[in-house]
Protein backbone atom coordinates (compact mmCIF):
# COMPACT_ATOMS: atom_id res chain seq x y z
CA UNK A 1 0.00 0.00 0.00
CA UNK A 2 1.48 3.16 -0.88
CA UNK A 3 2.60 5.98 1.65
CA UNK A 4 -0.25 9.00 1.31
CA UNK A 5 1.00 11.72 -0.47
CA UNK A 6 0.78 14.64 2.24
CA UNK A 7 3.01 11.62 4.47
CA UNK A 8 5.67 10.93 1.35
CA UNK A 9 6.03 15.14 1.07
CA UNK A 10 6.51 15.27 4.53
CA UNK A 11 9.00 12.29 4.75
CA UNK A 12 11.01 13.47 1.61
CA UNK A 13 11.38 16.84 2.96
CA UNK A 14 13.42 15.15 6.35
CA UNK A 15 14.78 13.48 4.04
CA UNK A 16 16.10 16.74 2.42
CA UNK A 17 17.08 18.23 5.42
CA UNK A 18 18.60 15.28 6.83
CA UNK A 19 20.97 15.04 3.25
CA UNK A 20 21.97 18.79 3.60
CA UNK A 21 22.84 18.91 7.25
CA UNK A 22 24.78 15.72 6.47
CA UNK A 23 26.81 17.47 3.83
CA UNK A 24 27.14 20.67 4.88
CA UNK A 25 29.21 18.97 7.81
CA UNK A 26 31.33 16.33 5.57
CA UNK A 27 32.00 18.97 2.74
CA UNK A 28 33.19 21.48 5.22
CA UNK A 29 34.88 19.44 8.28
CA UNK A 30 34.60 16.61 9.87
CA UNK A 31 33.20 16.91 13.53
CA UNK A 32 35.58 15.38 16.07
CA UNK A 33 34.20 16.14 19.72
CA UNK A 34 35.68 18.93 21.29
CA UNK A 35 37.62 20.47 18.48
CA UNK A 36 35.09 22.89 16.58
CA UNK A 37 31.63 23.83 17.94
CA UNK A 38 29.76 21.81 15.67
CA UNK A 39 26.78 23.63 13.26
CA UNK A 40 23.83 25.21 14.81
CA UNK A 41 20.80 22.60 13.25
CA UNK A 42 17.87 20.98 14.48
CA UNK A 43 15.62 18.53 12.80
CA UNK A 44 12.24 19.75 12.24
CA UNK A 45 9.23 17.38 11.15
CA UNK A 46 5.70 18.30 10.73
CA UNK A 47 4.07 15.57 11.90
CA UNK A 48 0.57 14.39 13.42
CA UNK A 49 0.02 11.76 16.21
CA UNK A 50 -1.19 9.07 13.88
CA UNK A 51 2.52 9.09 12.14
CA UNK A 52 4.53 7.64 15.08
CA UNK A 53 4.79 4.21 13.59
CA UNK A 54 6.42 5.18 10.11
CA UNK A 55 8.39 8.10 11.84
CA UNK A 56 9.93 5.19 14.26
CA UNK A 57 12.25 4.21 11.27
CA UNK A 58 13.18 7.32 9.82
CA UNK A 59 14.10 8.35 12.89
CA UNK A 60 16.15 5.20 13.88
CA UNK A 61 18.07 5.42 10.44
CA UNK A 62 18.95 9.00 10.89
CA UNK A 63 20.45 7.97 14.85
CA UNK A 64 22.24 5.26 13.49
CA UNK A 65 23.69 6.74 10.56
CA UNK A 66 24.60 10.08 12.17
CA UNK A 67 22.29 11.71 14.73
CA UNK A 68 24.19 9.38 17.66
CA UNK A 69 27.49 11.10 16.72
CA UNK A 70 26.07 14.68 16.90
CA UNK A 71 22.95 14.51 19.11
CA UNK A 72 21.24 17.29 17.07
CA UNK A 73 17.77 17.68 18.81
CA UNK A 74 14.59 16.86 17.09
CA UNK A 75 11.57 20.05 16.97
CA UNK A 76 8.42 18.30 15.69
CA UNK A 77 5.53 20.31 14.90
CA UNK A 78 1.63 19.68 14.92
CA UNK A 79 -1.56 21.24 14.66
CA UNK A 80 -2.84 19.42 17.11
CA UNK A 81 -1.07 18.66 21.03
CA UNK A 82 1.29 15.68 20.33
CA UNK A 83 -0.13 12.28 22.31
CA UNK A 84 1.67 10.57 25.32
CA UNK A 85 2.14 7.61 22.66
CA UNK A 86 3.95 9.89 19.83
CA UNK A 87 6.22 12.11 23.01
CA UNK A 88 7.27 8.72 24.64
CA UNK A 89 8.53 7.08 21.20
CA UNK A 90 10.37 10.04 20.32
CA UNK A 91 11.74 10.68 23.11
CA UNK A 92 12.93 6.87 23.56
CA UNK A 93 14.59 6.80 19.92
CA UNK A 94 17.00 9.31 20.80
CA UNK A 95 19.69 10.89 23.49
CA UNK A 96 19.55 14.52 22.15
CA UNK A 97 16.94 17.06 23.25
CA UNK A 98 13.31 17.01 21.76
CA UNK A 99 11.09 19.75 21.38
CA UNK A 100 7.25 19.41 20.80
CA UNK A 101 4.82 22.41 19.19
CA UNK A 102 1.82 23.05 17.94
CA UNK A 103 1.24 25.34 14.62
CA UNK A 104 -2.35 26.97 14.57
CA UNK A 105 -4.61 25.28 11.95
CA UNK A 106 -4.38 28.27 9.48
CA UNK A 107 -0.96 28.06 9.56
CA UNK A 108 -1.30 24.13 8.71
CA UNK A 109 -3.58 24.15 5.99
CA UNK A 110 -3.95 25.13 2.74
CA UNK A 111 -4.90 29.14 2.79
CA UNK A 112 -8.43 29.81 1.52
CA UNK A 113 -7.20 31.36 -1.71
CA UNK A 114 -5.84 28.15 -2.85
CA UNK A 115 -8.07 25.29 -4.61
CA UNK A 116 -7.57 22.65 -2.80
CA UNK A 117 -8.73 20.57 -6.00
CA UNK A 118 -5.61 21.54 -8.15
CA UNK A 119 -3.67 21.62 -5.11
CA UNK A 120 -4.09 18.17 -4.00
Amino acid sequence: MPLPRSLLVRYLLLAVGVIGLYTLLHKNYIYVPGAEPRVNACFTVLARNHDWRALRDSMRQIEDRFNSRYNYPYVFLNDKPFSAEFINMTQSMTRAQVHYGQIPSEHWSYPEWINQTKAA
